[in-house]
């Protein structure tokens, strides 16, 4: 059995219709020209990407520890590594003036930090969101066990795959993404989908302890050219997601979702977005496979 689900979202609104046949036309509200509906070669991807959330901020002096030691992991292993950084609590919070006064902040990213990492110090990580690498129900840990809590989930098999198909119109600031995702084994637990638009390579200001970071910057207290990565802009369908797979489906079966967004921010640009979308396990929170896809 396959099913086709189109889910749209245009400024945080979405649909979602349950058919047994691929739709022809769009529906939502949202003008179909804009994402036509894409055709998907087969997926022969046999590994599970493996999603790392780093809560980060600004203000935070360490995190530029924490986001060398995960760029050098990400250099190294290559695209099995998705990351994505999250500004977050405290030291997310920007300053009235002076150098740290944008706020990378988003609604969706600060309801996950609570969520998983209530009142962490930053840095802090999450990877695939797994809870067991320090003590059950602790998903947050440090940069010291990053490489190994990584490294020891790169041959898991993955039970969904998951690829995408972007595009951005610069004319209007349309984003257009659908995903496939596919099940590769029997689920025993609900499963949902989030699409998350990040923009890299940030330049700005940094707080900064002095070592640790990238050796580029050197030792000062302050960068005022800090290169902010994978920054998460927008959670384009909510940071729980959508629902999309159960027990109830079988194996082999595929699902498409679609979702338009426009950006309206006007610093956002356009040759540095990137869509990540990731499949959570809504009983364990578990990350099961994750995709990203430059615009």
């Amino acid at each position: 059995m396959k099913k086709i689900i189109f889910i749209l979202a245009l400024l945080s609104a979405f649909s979602c219709d349950y058919i047994d046949e691929p739709l022809t036309t769009v529906e939502g509200g949202v003008d179909a020209t804009k994402c036509p509906e894409p055709t998907f070669a087969p997926n022969t991807n046999t590994k599970r990407n493996i999603l790392v959330e780093d809560f980060t901020g600004q203000l935070c002096t360490f995190c530029t520890t924490g986001a060398y030691i995960l760029d050098t992991i990400n250099k190294n292993i290559g695209s099995q590594i998705i990351p994505m950084g999250i500004h977050s609590g405290s030291f997310g919070v920007p300053e009235a003036t002076g150098n740290y006064t944008t706020d990378f902040r988003t609604p969706g990213g600060s309801a996950t930090y609570d969520r998983f990492a209530p009142g962490a110090p930053q840095p802090t990580f999450m990877v695939a969101r797994i809870d067991t690498f320090i003590s059950p129900a602790r998903f947050n840990i440090g940069y010291f066990p990053l490489s190994k809590s990584i490294r020891s989930l790169l041959n898991s098999v993955p039970t969904v795959n998951l690829q995408l198909k972007t595009s951005y119109d610069p004319a209007d600031g349309t984003v257009c993404v659908y995903s496939e995702s596919e099940v590769l084994q029997t689920l025993t637990d609900d499963h949902s989908l989030v699409v998350v638009l990040l923009e890299d390579s940030i330049v700005g200001w940094q707080k900064h302890s002095g070592f640790g970071g990238d050796p580029i910057y050197g030792s000062p207290s302050e960068i005022p050219n800090y290169v902010q990565k994978h920054v998460v802009r927008k959670y384009i369908n909510g940071w729980e997601g959508t629902k999309i797979l159960s027990s109830s489906d079988d194996i082999g079966d595929k699902i498409v979702n679609g979702f338009t967004y426009k950006v309206t921010e006007p610093s956002w640009r356009g040759n540095h977005l990137e869509v990540v979308a990731f499949i959570y396990n809504n009983n364990t929170k578990v990350v099961m496979q994750a995709a990203k896809d430059k615009l």
